[in-house]
């Protein structure tokens, strides 16, 4: 569940599912360890786009490699895998021409059936061992790319220039399907649970829509009033559980969604401790998710709440890139911590 914007700011606001107030009252287990991981080829390299699908499995992107004149984006995809114990690199795809810029969408349907996509719409298939020659998959010269996320069935892209949504269901790209109808709005957020065979996306005034492999409205609750603010934070543990957090007024503040509506704005509090924010979140199911909250400290999600116990102020990262947890026991992001930009993992 990505956002261009999201992908492309200092400080990643990403995504997360349902919270509950409540302040943790039992033991729970430890807050886990974070480690760099090791095999990646920093500091020539700027990893940008993550996903994981097991703790085996991973894929990240570059949006930046050092060249004698500076840091510059990469005109293609620059890669790398994540075996289990170590990343490796995987084969570079060149873009050039009009749709050149680097990869900042990654999603994977099987560790065969990858997908990893630029702002305007060109997209590089990966099949377990090699990234394909880009193609564009949607023709318009308007296209831009605002979110993507996949699910173990099909990924789904939205254009935030034409409210389409377009739809890989590992073999082929759909032909755009209008959704801003719907949404009223094409600047919003998507996030396609994991094990669920939808997705949900949200307008940036909270209109809110499920879709499935087709990219055909299956609900759609507007909810009028949902925002007043930017929002940053937005994922899904299912369909039906699901949690975006923003500004309203200048002050940090959440929603959660149970498949039929919205909460009411409910102010920044993680594990009962101010002023703990949502940051980069990412969610292996409705009982499990991982956070790092601006500042940027980790928390993890227990089901209920995000307990106090849970907090880990030893881990503070100067910015945090992206976020994929593809199990309650691991985690990955791209994090910028004691002036090192690399590849963390959590292990529980």
């Amino acid at each position: 569940m990505f956002t261009r914007t999201k992908l492309l700011a200092a400080v990643m606001l990403g995504v997360l599912p349902l919270i509950s107030h409540s302040v943790a009252t039992s033991p729970v287990p430890r807050a886990g360890v974070w480690a760099l991981a090791p095999g990646l080829p920093a500091p020539d390299l700027g990893p940008a786009a993550l996903t994981c699908t097991s703790s085996t499995f991973c894929l990240a992107t570059d949006a930046y490699v050092r060249t004698p004149a500076g840091w510059a984006p990469p005109n293609g995809l620059i890669g790398e895998v994540w075996r289990g114990h170590r990343w490796y690199p995987t084969n570079s795809v060149p873009l050039h021409g009009p749709g050149a810029a680097p990869v900042t969408f990654l999603g994977c349907i099987t560790d065969t059936d990858c997908v990893g996509m630029t702002s305007g719409a060109y997209s590089s298939h990966w099949d377990g061992s090699t990234w394909s020659p880009f193609s564009h998959v949607e023709k318009s010269s308007m296209a831009n790319i605002y979110a993507f996320s996949c699910n173990t069935h099909f990924c789904l892209a939205e254009d935030g220039s034409t409210g389409a949504a377009l739809v890989f269901n590992g073999r082929a790209w759909s032909e755009p399907a209008a959704i801003s109808k719907v949404l009223d709005n094409y600047a919003g957020a998507l996030s396609c649970p994991r094990l669920a065979a939808e997705c949900v996306l949200t307008s940036s005034t909270g209109n809110t829509a499920v879709v499935d492999r087709g990219a055909v409205v299956k609900k759609a609750h507007l909810t009028g009033e949902f925002m007043a603010g930017e929002t940053y934070a937005f994922s899904c543990g299912s369909p039906s559980s699901c949690f975006i957090g923003g500004y309203v007024k200048g002050k940090a503040s959440y929603w959660t969604w149970d498949g039929q509506r919205w909460s009411a704005p409910q102010p920044e509090i993680i594990g009962g401790i101010r002023p703990y924010t949502p940051g980069v979140v990412s969610c292996a199911n409705t009982t499990f998710c991982g956070m790092f909250t601006i500042p940027q400290g980790w928390s993890v999600f227990d089901g209920r709440k995000w307990p106090t116990d849970r907090l880990d102020p030893k881990f503070v990262a100067t910015s945090v890139n992206a976020l994929s947890c593809p199990a309650p026991d691991f985690c990955m992001a791209i994090a910028v911590r004691d002036r090192v930009t690399g590849i963390w993992t959590w292990r529980d």
